[in-house]
């Protein structure tokens, strides 16, 4: 069946995963998705439709269309392949184009894996007054139902030999009996004839061959109707599957993907159809020069040539366990990109052949698909356009050394922001070991080489480590562990923004805090600039608030932020991002007491080397009678029940940790009735409570609040004396007390964090408002406990950065009075400096942002901004901020000048920016009409094609964002395209 994969993604705001640009191997064209109404009934009307070829000017902007669609640089879009067919219903005006795109020649490898699997091909549409607009289908576009009949003969699709509803079931007990057969009678033919030569060793290598074939081909049956996780009926979004993390790819992370039941592992999100034809080899016990092979269909025909295959493009004799590569017109060599790569099962008497293709889309979704009955040359053909071509690559036929065998050392536990220590020992008969590799399934810029290796997770989850093994034989073994990875709870949420796909570094950030009215207020940080906005969610006066940062199976398994509290009704509620990136409100099971502490626990334990496939949230409160209660999501179903910890009458006194290595034991810990510091922990069977011994006394209505050490926990209170304690635990249950440095105001809250020194070591902290009424901070250093004072000044502290990472900044959230402020630190150790906090969410004028990026374009966005009745503070000539407000979807960004116009559309003079993102390309597009809404991924262009009407351009662009509609009188003049020539400074 025809496909291709589209690698556009939905515009998933706050942290959620934007779609891997690169396009390896799933194969489905695309086609048109769901219509308005009125367009879907436009669509089925028995309209006149005409066809034509697209004009000069057609071309162009279906290339940029087809950049925009395919969320890559229009750089990258090359010579289009073959002529791009126009259809027009001259009733309506909307148009339909197929254009089929090749990579230019300056497009990096990279860049040029978006063009594979029949993603060059696409299908646009573009109604009267519109712009063309790539369309992305849950099918193939000769079989899109929205698609008019006429249309689809217009542009030539109808007719071709393709299954509108392709079966991606198990083959059958019989089929796979007779594929057995096949492969069987294919090993006896080449016995026969390489006997018949004369060629003893050559019978026995063909033998070995085809019976390593067969072991190919059943592999590769067993797999069909693996499906991705989550599930997804469109390449719109995550290819998530299991053999990318089991083949140890070079992925980008995990972030939106599942888990997979059949393998135990998390899925990775990478078009996997090479990963799967690799995996399979490898488990029918192909060794050699496996590292060779990678996600790139391409990799094949590599590995043949390095074993002395001289593949010739149409030529051949397939046989089961044969790799088949699928190109382009034109000379295959080792440089060319290939479309697809399947794997040969067996071969029928009428020549044709059965295959298993990984990452096909059909009528089950994206899958392992069985195709039979397949005629190459026709098959190729119809699939990915005439003159498709087919390369076969056979398995080794020579005696193979043996895979080194090898062994993971690592623990099944840890809790984000600690360190885990992992270890392999592997040995090769005969032979040495000359390479370790790591892969941690949180993103490729963390991979590492060593025998051994640590590693930090950020974030709750489980995560599938891989540690390849490769020997001076270039043979390699690939072995996966599992870690399920705890957190605790922080008003503070770091979250990846995936809109860079190869990138993990947190760009969006939030702090929640309770706004005005009772109202749920988050301030999101984008990397350069603060916003303060009001999400859904009604708190009720003096609730408790905590957040919890988890790979979420109810938002498409994207790492999103949770806040959780007591709602104005009384209920425990909680606000979340959901799967199509918006912030929603729910009401759970609970009832907290009124001014109950709220916390929260995210677990994802592993018994063993079975994994918790989902994310447990556990939220801790206290009901009307002082007891502990936990509401926990179990299976997508959300209980409460009391915990044996003994009730209270500081109902406001509440924290939760996990414990560092060896074991991630939970801990919550609350004042009994007379005052007294208790604990109950999980070890794993469940809660029990236990007493912590105190000489020391606490203050009566001490905040508590703890964190995670090396090996243990920290939960620090006030002492009756008025000093700032800490009970430290090394062993599960095993406290000591000690007071530590630390002026604490009286009735002054406590928040601990912990972050990593530079070593690597765990060093938790605890901050608190002093009595000099500034916010003050105690570290352990490793040694001992020091104090310190912080800039600014704060009668509470409202937050702190959870699990910092060497890397990323710590920032520590006070107020003082109605004022709001944020300290922040590079890096543990370093300076603090302070800034504010929006006090207020910002309205809609509030987002718009004007960038220049020369002191002229300058000078006319401030004159822009006044016009539209802006204050300067919405412009900025800085960079980092316009990136960063263009990726997080909070504002509406417009390019003054031809240096901001390039500088967002392509980065040509490689500066530096919040997502680490490569020099020379952004993941932005532009958008060439007036608007006055927030954009995610999108700037306005606010550069006329004639420069010196660049000023009313940007006059007209600010006014309609601020008011909705252009000047009286106004005409906008025609906009200038980006362009690729280095312009203007950095800030």
């Amino acid at each position: 069946m025809a496909r291709s994969h589209s690698a556009a993604p939905p515009q998933r705001e706050h942290g959620t995963r934007l779609a891997v640009a690169g396009s390896l191997c799933a194969a489905a064209l695309l086609g048109l998705g769901a219509l308005p109404p009125a367009q879907a009934a436009a669509a089925t009307a028995p309209h006149t439709v005409t066809a034509g070829t697209a004009s000069a000017a057609d071309r162009a902007a279906l290339a940029q269309a087809y950049a925009e669609g395919r969320h890559i640089p229009q750089s990258a879009v090359g010579a289009p392949r073959g002529a791009e067919q126009v259809a027009t219903d001259a009733a309506t005006g909307t148009q339909w184009a197929l254009a089929r795109f090749l990579p230019s020649a300056s497009a990096g490898s990279r860049l040029t894996v978006n063009f594979q699997d029949g993603a060059g091909q696409g299908l646009f549409q573009r109604v009267r007054g519109g712009d063309w607009k790539l369309i992305p289908t849950p099918t193939e576009a000769s079989c899109a139902a929205a698609v008019p009949a006429a249309v689809k003969t217009a542009l030539g699709l109808t007719g071709a030999a393709v299954d509108c509803a392709a079966s991606a079931a198990r083959p059958s007990a019989a089929v796979k009996a007779a594929a057995a057969s096949a492969a069987t009678s294919a090993a006896t033919r080449a016995a026969k004839t390489a006997a018949g030569s004369g060629a003893d060793s050559g019978a026995a290598g063909a033998a070995a061959s085809a019976s390593l074939g067969a072991k190919v081909a059943s592999i590769a049956l067993g797999q069909v109707g693996l499906a991705t996780t989550p599930a997804e009926t469109s390449f719109n979004g995550v290819d998530c599957d299991p053999f990318s993390t089991l083949d140890a790819a070079f992925s980008p992370n995990a972030d939106g993907c599942g888990p997979d039941a059949t393998h135990k592992v998390e899925n990775q999100n990478e078009e996997w159809c090479s990963d799967f034809a690799k995996w399979a080899w490898a488990q029918a016990g192909v060794t050699a020069d496996m590292n060779t092979l990678n996600a790139g269909a391409s990799s094949f025909y590599t590995w043949a040539l390095d074993n002395g295959q001289t593949p010739v493009a149409d030529s051949g004799t397939p046989a089961p366990g044969d790799a088949v590569l699928f190109y382009s017109p034109g000379a295959v060599t080792a440089t060319r990109y290939a479309d697809h790569v399947g794997l040969v099962t067996s071969v029928n008497a009428d020549g044709t052949v059965n295959m298993v293709n990984g990452d096909f889309l059909g009528s089950a979704g994206i899958t392992v698909e069985y195709d039979q009955n397949l005629d190459l040359t026709p098959w190729a053909g119809a699939t990915w356009g005439a003159g498709e071509q087919w390369v076969l690559v056979t398995p080794p036929t020579a005696a193979q050394k043996p895979n080194p065998t090898a062994t993971v050392v690592a623990p099944t536990t840890a809790v984000a922001g600690t360190t885990v220590n992992l270890s392999a020992v592997a040995a090769e008969p005969g032979g040495s070991i000359s390479q370790y590799y790591w892969t941690f399934n949180d993103g490729r810029n963390n991979n590492v080489t060593g025998q051994k290796a640590g590693h930090v997770f950020q974030r709750a989850g489980m995560y599938t480590v891989t540690m390849s093994a490769t020997s001076n034989f270039g043979t390699v073994t690939t072995k996966t562990w599992n870690i399920g990875v705890s957190a605790p709870s922080s008003t503070v949420s770091s979250a990846p923004n995936n809109s860079v796909w190869y990138t993990t570094e947190p760009v969006m950030q939030y702090a929640f805090a309770p706004g005005s009215g009772g109202t749920l207020a988050v301030d999101s940080w984008d990397g350069a600039a603060w916003l303060q906005q009001t999400e859904p969610g009604q708190l009720a006066d003096g609730s408790g608030l905590t957040g919890l940062t988890y790979s979420d199976g109810d938002s498409g398994y994207a790492t999103v932020p949770h806040a959780y509290y007591r709602t104005a009704g009384g209920t425990l509620g909680e606000t979340s991002i959901g799967a199509d990136g918006g912030w929603t409100s729910a009401a759970l099971p609970g009832t907290p007491a009124a001014h109950s502490a709220v916390a929260a626990l995210a677990a994802d334990p592993v018994s063993g080397l079975s994994p918790a496939l989902d994310v447990t949230p556990s939220v801790f409160f206290f009901d009307a009678s002082g007891r502990l209660n936990a509401s926990t999501e179990s299976g997508g179903a959300w209980s409460t029940a009391a915990l044996p910890a003994p009730a209270t009458a500081t109902p406001g006194s509440l924290a939760t940790a996990v414990s560092g290595s060896p074991l991630a034991v939970e801990y919550a810990f609350s004042l009994d009735h007379s005052g007294k510091l208790t604990a109950v922990m999980n070890p794993g069977g469940g809660w029990t409570s236990i007493p912590v011994p105190n000489k020391l006394g606490v203050l009566a209505g001490s905040q508590l609040s703890a964190a995670t050490t090396d090996s243990g926990v920290d939960v620090f209170f006030t002492d009756a004396a008025g000093k700032l304690a800490v009970a430290s635990a090394k062993a599960p249950g095993a406290f000591k007390v000690a007071e530590i440095p630390g002026a604490v105001a009286a009735g002054g809250g406590l928040t601990a964090t912990n972050v990593l020194s530079a070593t690597g070591a765990v060093r938790d902290e605890v901050f608190y408002p002093t009595a000099s009424g500034a916010p003050g901070v105690t570290v352990w250093d490793g040694t001992s406990w020091q104090a310190s004072t912080l800039p600014g000044s704060a009668d509470a502290i409202t937050g702190v950065s959870s699990n910092t990472v060497p890397g990323q900044p710590e920032q520590v959230f006070t107020a003082d009075g109605a004022a709001r402020n944020v300290d922040t630190a590079t890096a543990p150790g370093a300076a603090w400096t302070t800034g504010e906090l929006p006090n207020t969410p910002t309205a809609y004028p509030g987002t718009v942002l004007l960038y220049a990026a020369t002191p002229a374009d300058d000078a006319t966005a401030l004159a822009a901004a006044a016009f539209a009745g802006l204050p300067a503070s919405q412009t900025t000539t800085d960079f980092n901020t316009a990136w960063a407000a263009t990726l997080s979807g909070n504002y509406l960004v417009i390019a003054i000048g031809a240096a901001a116009n390039s500088a967002l559309y392509d980065n040509p003079c490689g500066w530096a920016n919040p997502s680490q993102d490569d020099p020379g390309s952004t993941p932005f597009y532009n958008v060439e009409r007036p608007l006055n809404l927030p954009l995610t991924n999108l700037f306005l262009v606010g550069e006329a094609a004639t420069a010196a009407q660049t000023p009313q351009v940007a006059d007209d662009m600010a006014y309609f964002a601020v008011h909705g509609a252009l000047p009286s009188g106004a005409t906008l003049p025609t906009l200038a395209y980006p362009g690729h020539t280095c312009l203007g400074t950095a800030s």
